[in-house]
């Protein structure tokens, strides 16, 4: 298999990327000074992927929420009855996986026998093993899971600020969808799933540590089989709306403190590839700037008790949805909810000042060159990046050289118009 290299003079790194002949990308970044190194294998199917028309298909198929989730547990199923975990473990690795919205992932890290653990990833996950008994059996395992999200606040106000926003873009349906929905699942949908979504030219491998590209590229060889790209998928995404669905949503929980999520609906969706990378480092400056530990914002909500240490700023934004948010606890989540959007019409009338623009730029690439010393986050970044085409080494770049006109007009993007409130409070007493 062959690499090419590609240097980063900022980040002095080399990232070393090849192609399968079965499509699968591969990216190995070689690390010293690392005690353990790490892979993960993640491919471009999520919760949000609940209709498509596979390659070769004339009509779509239209599967229950949560299969992605509830495929990705299954994947740990073996033929001869053997548990994947157990063979890591033999080996020194600590292994999991997660399903997102638009990513489902396989991982591990260990300090010994990497290439071993390598083999074990790709064996297991390159094949499938369902059956019609324990396909049944995980009903009722992936139940109480999804009964116990329901009853985890930071999950919930989470969740509820994303159907306030949305009205019919599965983003607003929960990863692991309801009791309901997976009752629905057969081993033919999960086959159907895999068979479309897990094949390699739909996936991405990351290795880094003390590893080696080519001793890389020798695994994926042999133990990469499958044939040639079958084509495209279509998803089908029903057309949202810009409007959101609802201002607010409240509810109580066994809690001590209030929580809030303010979330403002993007009209703006990013591409792929480089506008993706540069979406993201404008908006971060962008709520750094608005929320950051030395913004107008941020201290007048704390000398006013309004929050503490837990308000924080983000932005998720994906090829189908958009959204910035700004989360944490307080006696008073409307107060809160208020002071955002006022900020927010200060600032477009006032203009950014331009020593907040340049001191958020700072933070701000400090923060993306520190992700690189943090192996598990920053591989888990990286594949959420290259399934978007997109280069996660080069997002300092695109930092440092965002100006201040390009801030300008990302704030343009929060419409107070599209914002909505998420808010739990402690149960009342009876």
């Amino acid at each position: 298999m062959y690499f090419t290299e590609k240097y980063y003079s900022d980040m002095k790194e080399t990232l070393y990327e090849g192609e399968h002949k079965s499509g699968l990308k591969v990216y190995v970044l070689p690390k010293t000074g690392f005690t353990k190194s790490y892979a993960i294998l993640a491919t471009r199917y999520g919760s949000v992927n609940n209709h498509f028309t596979a390659p070769g298909d004339t009509e779509a198929t239209k599967i229950p929420d949560g299969i992605a989730h509830y495929l990705e547990h299954k994947m740990f199923d073996q033929e001869d009855g053997s548990n994947v975990f157990d063979k890591f473990s033999a080996y020194g690795a600590n292994a999991n996986a997660f399903t997102g919205f638009t990513m489902t992932a396989y991982l591990f890290s260990a300090a010994s026998n990497f290439y071993e653990n390598l083999e074990t990833l790709l064996d297991y996950t390159m094949h499938p093993y369902y059956t019609d008994e324990t396909v049944e059996k995980e009903q009722g395992i992936i139940g109480q899971e999804i009964r116990m999200y329901e009853d985890e606040p930071d999950w919930n106000v989470y969740f509820n600020a994303l159907r306030a926003m949305y009205n019919v873009n599965p983003v607003n349906i929960d990863i692991a969808g309801t009791v309901e929905s997976i009752a629905e699942i057969t081993k033919e949908k999960l086959y159907k799933c895999y068979n479309t979504f897990y094949h390699p030219s739909n996936m991405v491998l990351f290795a880094t540590g003390a590893v080696n590209p080519t001793k890389i590229g020798e695994y994926v060889e042999r133990l990469i089989t499958a044939s040639d790209n079958p084509g495209e998928i279509i998803n089908h995404f029903p057309d949202e709306p810009s409007h959101i669905a609802k201002k607010e949503i409240k509810n109580h929980f066994d809690i001590g403190t209030p929580q809030f999520v303010v979330a403002f609906k993007d009209a703006y969706i990013p591409g792929k590839g480089e506008d993706y990378v540069r979406t993201d480092a404008e908006m971060s400056i962008l709520l750094e700037i608005l929320a950051g530990r030395g913004s107008r914002l941020y201290n007048t909500l704390y000398e006013k008790n309004l929050i503490n240490d837990s308000f924080d700023a983000s932005y998720e934004g994906e090829l189908t949805y958009a959204f910035s948010a700004f989360s944490g606890e307080s006696q008073n989540p409307d107060a809160v909810y208020k002071a955002v959007c006022d900020e927010v019409t200060l600032l477009k009338k006032e203009g950014i000042a331009k020593d907040a623009f340049e001191r958020a730029k700072r933070v701000c690439y400090g923060k993306a060159v520190s992700l690189f010393d943090r192996q598990e986050s920053f591989s888990n970044a990286f594949c959420r990046f290259a399934t978007k085409d997109a280069d996660l080494l080069t997002y300092p770049s695109f930092v440092g050289k965002a100006t201040f006109e390009d801030i300008t007009k990302r704030l343009y993007q929060l419409d107070t118009e599209r914002c909505v409130l998420s808010a739990i409070y402690p149960k009342k007493e009876a």
